[in-house]
């Protein structure tokens, strides 16, 4: 799920927007638990019972997140303290590390190439919208699902 700072959503791409562009309680983390822990293996019909680990996130911890997460979905939370992220969220290392380089190695590129215009101003302008989402697209389907399961697997077997 992409969330963009703005206040209107691009034509012709499946985003969610916020004028912060950040992950809000009432709006974005409802629409993610529903758009995407709803849509897991296991959730949906099915719905079996499951954990989820998160950080201190302040939109995590509302107990209108809660009561949705352990009511809807059939979820238990587990809250894990600062500084514990690459312990206790192997995702984070597994997932998010490689998907996040691949965005910075696709932006990089898109840098070198040349292919960004200016204001008038002579300042870079930013990508446009599709041109990132297709970042973010091509950066999620490079992590390869067979390998993560092995290393999500032999990380939290090393871990009991």
């Amino acid at each position: 799920m992409v969330i963009f700072k703005r206040k209107t959503m691009p034509t012709g791409v499946i985003i969610y927007v916020h004028p912060k562009g950040w992950m809000d309680t009432d709006g974005k983390m409802l629409i993610w638990l529903q758009k995407v822990w709803g849509r897991r293996p296991g959730g949906g019909v099915i719905n079996t019972k499951s954990l989820l680990v998160w950080d201190q996130f302040r939109a995590h911890l509302t107990d209108k997140v809660k009561q949705r997460t352990a009511r809807s979905y059939n979820t238990d939370i587990a809250v894990i303290a600062g500084g514990l992220t690459s312990i206790l969220q192997p995702l984070d290392v597994s997932i998010n590390h490689p998907f996040k380089c691949k965005l910075r190695e696709l932006w990089s590129a898109w840098m070198l190439s040349g292919s960004f215009e200016r204001t008038a101003a002579s300042n870079l302008k930013q990508p446009s919208l599709p041109v990132v989402t297709q970042w973010v697209k091509t950066a999620w389907d490079s992590i390869d699902p067979p390998s993560f399961l092995n290393l999500s697997k032999s990380y939290l077997s090393s871990m009991i």
